[in-house]
């Protein structure tokens, strides 16, 4: 995976783009159309996604400690299998995401919904 931390990707097009495997840690994706994008078993903690498209995004055994997706729009993304400490979904379309969006997802401590 390419080493993007804190890389600045607000606004951009990225629908469909790979992210597999990623350093991305406190990288800024806000308002970013990224549907389709993979992001399965990336390091995304801090991550803001706040406002983004991420209509079918996959974030399968990604590290998403402390990532921010407030207002994000999640429509079939996928987190099974992520760690999510500390995430925000508050405000997001967490509740269009489906049955078995989360299986296996670690829920610690301070995880918004």
């Amino acid at each position: 995976g390419a080493a993007l931390a804190g890389a600045a990707f607000e606004g951009a097009a990225l629908a469909g783009a790979a992210f597999e495997g990623a350093a991305l840690a406190g990288a800024a994706f806000a308002g970013a159309a990224l549907a389709g994008a993979a992001f399965a078993g990336a390091d995304l903690a801090g991550t803001a996604f706040a406002g983004a498209a991420l209509a079918g995004a996959a974030f399968e055994g990604a590290a998403l400690a402390g990532a921010a997706f407030a207002g994000a729009a999640l429509a079939g993304a996928a987190f099974a299998g992520a760690a999510l400490a500390g995430t925000d979904f508050l405000g997001a379309g967490a509740a269009t995401l489906g049955t078995g969006a989360f299986d296996g997802a670690a829920f610690f401590a301070g995880a918004g919904f």
